[in-house]
């Protein structure tokens, strides 16, 4: 969970093709379970490069036989 923590205080952009082909177990000990079921197929984690309330990034982790297949950042906006 600290690396999480890092990972949306940052300002840098990350490469996060660098997970793809990870195992579960690898994901959570690099960033964290959150608020992840270990027995789902998608993984969310908040992404933020800078505070804002109105814009939240989202990294989905997509996995398949229990590794990354694909990789997604998202935007939401609440208005």
């Amino acid at each position: 969970m600290k690396y999480t923590n890092t990972l949306a205080d940052t300002k840098d952009k990350l490469n996060y093709e660098y997970h793809k082909g990870k195992t579960k177990e690898e994901t959570t000990e690099l960033l964290g379970l959150c608020y992840n079921d270990i027995h789902t197929d998608v993984w969310m984690y908040r992404i933020s490069y800078q505070v804002s309330f109105f814009r939240k990034n989202y990294l989905n982790l997509y996995f398949a036989k229990n590794r990354i297949h694909g990789i997604e950042l998202k935007r939401l906006r609440t208005s």
